[in-house]
């Protein structure tokens, strides 16, 4: 089987600066998947960055951070990604994307499962979705700055997700 099934959403239109966005966020009924939530608050550094060891399967995974946070990088099931607040861009595994149209986005939002990852940002005014293969092996969950001098400052929230047929 080669398509990608994503998680069901909810779309809308918001305008921005004067211009209309499509945005879409998963739908309300999501939470009732979550079989527990630990959310982490913590001043990352290289030498002592935030480590959650994931026990595999399907992750909603909220990162929050000031605008003014150090650019990070983050790596989960094998895959890797860069945060970067003053530059507005994100950095997945196989494109580029911004955090926000208007440079207020303060968090990313992950849906991840065995192929694939859901990326939302800006409430929902950037999404995009990619087709990639987990390592569920690479159980270990890190962010860190992506510069040793520095420290990111963020709330990163953990959810498994139970599966839809209990």
């Amino acid at each position: 089987f080669t398509g990608q099934m994503l998680f069901p959403t909810d779309v809308r239109l918001d305008c921005v600066d004067g211009k209309y966005r499509l945005a879409t966020l998963p739908i309300p009924e999501l939470a009732a998947l979550r079989t527990e939530t630990k959310t982490w608050e913590k001043a990352a550094t290289q030498d002592n960055p935030l480590i959650e060891y994931l026990t595999g399967g399907a992750y909603e995974i909220t990162i929050r951070f000031r605008p003014d946070t150090a650019a990070m990088a983050v790596e989960l099931y094998g895959l890797r990604l860069r945060i970067l607040p003053a530059e507005n861009i994100l950095e997945l595994p196989d494109r580029v994307v911004p955090l926000s149209y208007n440079y207020t986005g303060r968090e990313v939002r992950l849906l991840i499962d065995t192929l694939s990852m859901e990326v939302f940002a800006d409430e929902g005014r950037i999404y995009t979705a990619l087709n990639c293969e987990t390592d569920l092996r690479d159980r270990q969950f890190t962010l860190a700055p992506v510069r040793a001098s520095q420290a990111c400052d963020v709330a990163v929230s953990f959810s498994p997700l139970g599966d839809i047929w209990e």
